[in-house]
Formats: structure tokens, C-alpha cells, sequence
């Protein structure tokens, strides 16, 4: 037994068993209300004896006003008029269950650590609030600022507090303990354990907004859920994520987060079949994931690259939610490119050539994808680029060579158009080659053109001529009026008896070789050959790579240096200088 003080008492009791009343005294009243298993009893008028297991709802009074003198034993006293002396008879309410133990100080605040408060003022103590929250099936209890019970299933979400900050505030239901302090929580676990299950592969990813069009859009199950079962129904049916939503529902998809993520504190709706975990929230999906993963066979990381408004992969396609490796490379798979990106977390890029703008560290393409955040999907104006699988066909074509993208207008570059429709590179090549043309060009993805001149609208980015071709996906054929132009090796003739290099010479505006003639995109040796030659003249040369000379005499201003004919690029064949 130990005297406790003077409490008020009022009409609903605050001790609210009556042990006995006539002759009392302190001792009497203590066996009384010990013998019925009461933590508490309070001596009241000189002749009452209140029996309880809380007290002090009313307050604290001084000592004073509790001074009648006991029936019974007139040396001491029995409280007052409506006035308790309040004593503990030493039972002790047991608090104690399997597994129950001291976790420690926590912090809370107003966004709450452990959801559920409960103001249980003059009844707060460790025993009552260990059985008000098990009752409610929660794993961890706390006690906070003496007067109130805090309940969740998860704990620490704000950090450890020291041990000093919760033995601030007295409990309200036994003034001999403590029971927490101002925003801190005593927590004690309350021997409560979540069911077992097993969940191979199955992982936490957050909690995230559902609406009227789902998220998840397959309903896995509902009822007595819990995050077990809810796993179970989705990896059944073969789905890669699923969802826990307001403690009974279960949603299954492939993926998700269309509407964005939320703090996690607002998915802890206890979980209808299991109270010990939380089930997500009011159209709040708490989305983990299966273990099961997208085949995504035949894909190589390639690395990550820089991109900018030309685009390095041409195909852009905003997959949003449902950004992930695997549906990226089904995405641009399908469409016959070789490969594929991952851009900002939620965006898909398609092309057959990449690198353009250089590569750059791994560490930039570290964000999120929006359809798994466990994975990352590049960067901001970063492609994390990966293999489709598809190859470009092997074809030996002996003599082709790239030349590049030039444009072409209503007077075409290259004059004969050969085929149209399911062309290829190697399709045009053979065509014009076959009819001894030197270039050829692909254009818009279906068109063939073959020429021996080109470059006449002047030369463009590769990146304008990134049409894929319409009988192999895997490459480039052109652009809208632009054609992406090839030499097929054929070679124009431009020896005959006679004909030699003679030597680079200097000229002026009195030329030495009198007839110039400015052949523009049709400069090459053959081509001033054939037209000097026409012409009569002995000699002929080639100035500034489009300018065909012609003369019978040579050398009136003397000899250049070799290099200095080396200088300009023939603008009809830019293999070749003139």
C-alpha cells in the first residue's frame, strides 16, 4: 500500500466500485478493495470506501481537504466531503503478453507516428493502453504527454527521441508512472505478430493514388484481405504488382502510379483479415511487387546517352505509367527498330542509330520509371539505350558507301526514280547499280532514285533523313524531300588515249585555262572530261571543287604546291577532290 493525495470525486465516480461504508477506516478499505483485485482505493467522508483501477479524472485537491476523521479509527483520516484520499493496494494489472516489450522513445507530430490517439486521461496507463490498442489488433502501443494511447503498426517514421524526453509527463491514471512527454511516445510492442505467409519475391514499393479508371485495373479479390492473400491472387493470374486498398479491396496490374505517389501515412487502413498490417487507404493503393518480371530476352545496355530536342532515338512515345524496360522494348521491337531508350522515367525512344550527341556518365540516367520505381528509366534529355534484338540484314554489296543526307526539291538531285514502295538499301542499290548509275538515294522510306550527280540543294543533319524503311525497319530510307545517298562503286570512265595528270597550277582572273564552265553538283573528273574534251580542248581541269577548266595551253602562272589541290571536295562526288 502507498498514499497517493487528495483527489476531487464527482457524481460519475472516479473511483466507480463501492468497497464498503459505515465504520472505515484507511486499513479496511484497502483489504476490501484488494480482495476484488483493484489497483486503487479511495477513503471518502470518513465512512466511504471507493474501489477502481484509474482515478484522478476530476483533479488533484490539497491534503487539506481531506481530513475528516476515519469511523473507525478516529487518529487518522478518510478523505472529505466529495474528496477521495487515494491509495494503491500494490495489484499490479498485468500489461504483459507473448512477445510484449519496451521499444523505445519516438518522436511524433502532428502528421502522427502511430495513427490512432486516443485521449484516455484519467485512465491512461501502461496496462490500459496496451489492452485498448491490442483489442484493435495493432503490433505496437505508445503512451504520450500522460494523458493519451497511440496505436499503429509501424513505428519510427520520425526518428528516435531521447530516453529522458518520455519520462517528462505523468501518467494520469497512476501518478507513480510515466507516460511519455509533449509530441514523444513511450512504444511497447503488444505481442500482436502479422500472419505468415510466404511470399517469395514479393517486395514494398509505396503508397499511390488510385481513381475511377484504376490503376490496377483487375480486381484481385475483396473481403477479409490481407496482404498475403491479396499477393496470392495477383501472382496466380500472373500479374507483376498488386495493391492493398482501404483495409478489404485487392487490385492486380501490370502497372502503375498513373496518379502519383502519397506519403505512406496515408495508406494505414488496417487490413481486414490481419489488423497488424495495413491494407492502403481511401483511394489509396499500398502497391507491392509480385516477383514476376517481363521477359525482355535478347536486350543489351548499350549505355546511357545524350539527347536534345533533334532527338539521338527519333520515335518518341510518352508511355507515362507504364514506362518500364519491358514494355519500351516491346514498343519499339514491334516497330522494327533496332533500338530502344529509356528517357526521364517515363517516356520510350525508338531508332535504328544512336550516340549522335555523345555518351555520357551511368549516373545520369538514375531516374525512376514511372511504371516500376524500382527500376530507372535514363535521365532528363538522357536515353539509357538498349538493344532490341533486331539486326540489320547482312548483304554484301561490294562498293557502297554512305555519302549522306541531302535535300532534294521539285527539280530532282537525282533524276530517275526506279522503284517506289518496299524499297531497301540494298533493293536501290542493286537497281541503280544494275543500270550503271554511280549514286543512288532512298527517300521518304519507299522511294529509290539513282543519278551521277548529287549535292545540288547542298547537304542536311543525318537526323533529317531517319524515315525507316518500309522493307527493312531496322534502317534509315531518307526523309521527306530528303534523300539519303549511297555510291553504288560504279565508276564513270574518264580515261581515254592520251589522258594523264598533268600537275596542280595556279590560276587568276586572266585564267589559264580560258573556258571555265561552273558544273556545280555534276563536278567530278569524268564529268570534265568529257566536257572539255567535247569541246576540243587538250587540257582540262578542276577549280574549287565545282568548276570544270578547259584549255590547250598550261601552266602560264606556274606550279602549286599538290596540297593545294587537295582542298576542295568535288560537289559531284565527295569522295573525290577538285
Amino acid at each position: 500500500m502507498s498514499h497517493i493525495g487528495c483527489f476531487v470525486d464527482g457524481r460519475r465516480r472516479d473511483l466507480p466500485t463501492l468497497g464498503g461504508k459505515g465504520s472505515m477506516t484507511v486499513g479496511r478499505c484497502y483489504g476490501l478493495c484488494k480482495k476484488k483485485g483493484f489497483r486503487f482505493f479511495g477513503v471518502q467522508i470518513g465512512k466511504q470506501c471507493w474501489c477502481g483501477n484509474h482515478y484522478g479524472r476530476y483533479g488533484r485537491r490539497d491534503k487539506r481537504e481531506c481530513r475528516y476523521q476515519c469511523r473507525g479509527d478516529k487518529t487518522t483520516y478518510c478523505g472529505g466531503s466529495w474528496r477521495n484520499d487515494v491509495y494503491a493496494t500494490g495489484v499490479v494489472v498485468a500489461s504483459k503478453a507473448a512477445g510484449v516489450k519496451y521499444v523505445g522513445c519516438f518522436k511524433d507530430n502532428r502528421y502522427r507516428d502511430l495513427p490512432v490517439v486516443y485521449t484516455a486521461n484519467y485512465k491512461t496507463t501502461k496496462a490500459y493502453c496496451f489492452r485498448y490498442c491490442r483489442a484493435k489488433g495493432y503490433r505496437y502501443f505508445g503512451l504520450q504527454n500522460g494523458n493519451a494511447c497511440t496505436c499503429g503498426n509501424t513505428v519510427g517514421r520520425y526518428g528516435k527521441a531521447k530516453s529522458k524526453d518520455c519520462a517528462r509527463s505523468t501518467c494520469k491514471g497512476d501518478k507513480r508512472s510515466k507516460c511519455g512527454g509533449p509530441w514523444r511516445n513511450s512504444v511497447f510492442t503488444t505481442g500482436l505478430k502479422p500472419k505468415s505467409f510466404k511470399t517469395p519475391g514479393m517486395s514494398h514499393i509505396g503508397c499511390f493514388v488510385d481513381g475511377r479508371r484504376r490503376d490496377l485495373p483487375t480486381v484481385g479479390g475483396k473481403g477479409s484481405m490481407t496482404v498475403g492473400r491479396c499477393y496470392g491472387l495477383c501472382k496466380k493470374k500472373g500479374f507483376r504488382f498488386f495493391g492493398v486498398q482501404i483495409g478489404k479491396q485487392c487490385w492486380c496490374g501490370n502497372h502503375y502510379g498513373r496518379y502519383g505517389r502519397r506519403d505512406k501515412r496515408e495508406c494505414r487502413y488496417q487490413c481486414r483479415g490481419d489488423k497488424t498490417t495495413y491494407c492502403g487507404g481511401s483511394w489509396r493503393n499500398d502497391v507491392y511487387a509480385t516477383g514476376l518480371e517481363e521477359h525482355a530476352s535478347g536486350v543489351t545496355l548499350l549505355g546511357c546517352f545524350r539527347d536534345n530536342s533533334k532527338r539521338d532515338l527519333p520515335l518518341v512515345h510518352g508511355a507515362g505509367h507504364r514506362t518500364t524496360k519491358a514494355y519500351c522494348l516491346k514498343y519499339c521491337k514491334s516497330r522494327g527498330y533496332r533500338y530502344f531508350g529509356l528517357q526521364a522515367g517515363s517516356a520510350c525512344t525508338c531508332g535504328n542509330k544512336y550516340g549522335s550527341f555523345g555518351r555520357v556518365n551511368a549516373k545520369q540516367c538514375r531516374t525512376r520509371c514511372r511504371g516500376d520505381k524500382r527500376r530507372t528509366c535514363g535521365g532528363s534529355w538522357r536515353n539509357s539505350v538498349y538493344s532490341t534484338g533486331i539486326g540489320s540484314k547482312p548483304v554484301r554489296l561490294p562498293g557502297l558507301k554512305h555519302l549522306g543526307c541531302y535535300l532534294d526539291k521539285s527539280s530532282r538531285d537525282l533524276r530517275k526514280l526506279v522503284l517506289s514502295g518496299s524499297v531497301t538499301v540494298p533493293k536501290c542499290y542493286k537497281a541503280c547499280k544494275a543500270r550503271k548509275y554511280r549514286f543512288f538515294g532512298v527517300q521518304n522510306g519507299y522511294q529509290c532514285w539513282c543519278g551521277n550527280h548529287y549535292g545540288r540543294y547542298r547537304i542536311r543533319s543525318n537526323l533529317e533523313c531517319r524515315v525507316q524503311c518500309r522493307g527493312d525497319k531496322s534502317t534509315y530510307c531518307g526523309g521527306a524531300w530528303r534523300n539519303n545517298v549511297y555510291a553504288t562503286g560504279v565508276v564513270v570512265a574518264s580515261k581515254a588515249a592520251g589522258v594523264k595528270y598533268v600537275g596542280c597550277f595556279k590560276d587568276n582572273r586572266y585564267r589559264d585555262l580560258p573556258v571555265v564552265y561552273t558544273a556545280n553538283y555534276k563536278t567530278t573528273k569524268a564529268y570534265c572530261f568529257r566536257y572539255c574534251r567535247a569541246k576540243g580542248y587538250r587540257y582540262f581541269g578542276l577549280q574549287n571543287g565545282n568548276a570544270c577548266t578547259c584549255g590547250n595551253t598550261v601552266g602560264r602562272y606556274g606550279k602549286a604546291k599538290s596540297k593545294d589541290c587537295a582542298r576542295s571536295t568535288c560537289k559531284g562526288d565527295k569522295r573525290s577532290k577538285c
